[in-house]
């Protein structure tokens, strides 16, 4: 078939397109958000996406035959939150039965009855939030996290001053402080096979070593000359043998330090890629303005607006309360205060991730250990940001190389490290909840 026949071809294709979506397609109810139209199948919705579309505060795209829409406006996005009985993230633990689990079968029908609140799919969510949230058990499985961390992250007086791999020994000491608060005395990540495999299959988790690694502002918390005000929640003590002990006050760092949670927040604004999608299990009226039709799926897209011109900026005050313990007010020009839930690199109520305190508790804690106990210093005097996997299934891009370092302890630092965890009901003020 010569250029001329195929160009023909091509031109009545679009030409049939168009004239069996104008007289046959479906007439949209008026409510419902605007359809990016596509003159040109499969490829014209991102033409006019880039064009016309991307101030809208949602509009709808089709993939193959499913629609799906595309909220960016803060204020629809609590109104998703608001109709959770109809706009739910509980289909999708189905399919991650079946398709990650291997479940089938009756098994799997199991998972049905999401939409009247029932089946393991809504009962899998209540038992993981009821197991991971205030309570004796909870209270012990954080402390065995932190009692874990506080003995893995020791470097041998003979090691410190050699090269080390800074990603892969805090991706060990997270991966083992982690699961065997989990799965306690008979652990499986204690074969190295099993440990492997999960990093193989579940690169997601890696997030909880990124946010630390490899983004410049993790670099700039390393340099801050906040020792001093970190050093107040630490107590120090003399054991019955004469070893010092340095105890970290977990609600210390919970009610006194909010530059510390700002950096982290900010980490995660900057480099969060996790879309957030629901299912539309009925019809549903979005803030009585826009109708959901169902059937449709949901994504949710922070719109760079909400952060107002200082969107692409580094600020690491931006999530500071006003006049915060280190005596400076967020008085940046073009600051905007984040609106509730703004970051959802956990998700969003009701579906917001159960484990989001027991991360930052752990990711926090350990931030606070490293930058007191040791002076982290990059081979070759400079830090280097290293590139990112690019991946889906990452609520952050893991790295793709590691960092070398030299750790040395701290003079009068010297010890026995260890956290106290105290007030149990004392929570980090996370902007996502």
């Amino acid at each position: 078939m010569n250029s001329p026949t195929l160009l023909t071809v091509a031109v009545s294709a679009v030409v049939a397109y168009n004239v069996y979506s104008y007289f046959f397609g479906s007439r949209p109810d008026p409510r419902e958000p605007p359809m990016v139209s596509s003159t040109i199948p499969y490829i014209g919705h991102l033409i006019n996406l880039a064009r016309k579309y991307s101030t809208l505060p949602v509009f709808a795209i089709k993939v193959a035959s499913q629609t799906m829409y595309i909220v960016k406006s803060p204020a629809l996005l609590l109104s998703i939150e608001r109709s959770s009985k109809t706009i739910q993230f509980t289909p999708f633990v189905k399919i991650a039965a079946e398709r990650i689990a291997g479940i089938i079968g009756r098994s799997l029908d199991q998972f049905d009855g999401f939409e009247k609140g029932q089946g393991l799919a809504v009962d899998e969510i209540k038992f993981t939030e009821r197991g991971i949230t205030l309570g004796a058990e909870a209270i012990d499985m954080t402390m065995q996290m932190l009692d874990s961390l506080a003995n893995l992250l020791v470097i041998p007086l003979e090691d410190q001053g050699k090269p080390l791999k800074l990603f892969r020994w805090t991706k060990y000491a997270v991966t083992h402080a982690t699961s065997k608060a989990v799965y306690g005395p008979l652990n499986p990540f204690h074969d190295p096979k099993v440990e492997a495999a999960f990093w193989y299959i579940f690169p997601l988790s890696e997030y909880l070593l990124q946010l630390k690694l490899t983004n410049p502002g993790t670099l700039r918390l390393m340099q801050l000359s906040s020792c001093s005000t970190l050093s107040q929640g630490i107590k120090t003590s003399k054991e019955a043998h004469g070893e010092t002990r340095h105890t970290i006050q977990v609600a210390h760092l919970k009610q006194n330090f909010p530059l510390l949670l700002s950096i982290y927040q900010e980490i995660l604004r900057m480099n969060s890629i996790l879309p957030n999608i629901r299912a539309v299990t009925s019809d549903t009226l979005l803030n009585n303005e826009f109708l959901l039709r169902k059937c449709a799926l949901v994504q949710v897209h922070r719109d760079p607006a909400i952060w107002g011109p200082t969107a692409k900026e580094w600020n690491l005050r931006r999530f500071m309360p006003t006049g915060g313990n280190d005596g400076k007010a967020n008085k940046v020009e073009g600051f905007v205060k984040p609106p509730q839930s703004a970051i959802r690199t956990f998700g969003a109520a009701p579906h917001i991730c159960p484990g989001r305190h027991f991360a930052t508790t752990e990711i926090l804690c350990m931030a606070t250990l490293m930058l007191m106990r040791y002076d982290i210093q990059p081979v070759g005097d400079k830090w280097s940001i290293p590139g990112v996997v690019e991946t889906i299934f990452s609520a952050i891009s893991p790295p793709k190389e590691d960092i070398e370092v030299i750790i040395k302890e701290r003079d009068g630092w010297h010890g026995k490290w260890g956290f106290e965890l105290g007030d149990p009901k004392l929570k980090f003020p996370l902007a996502s909840g």
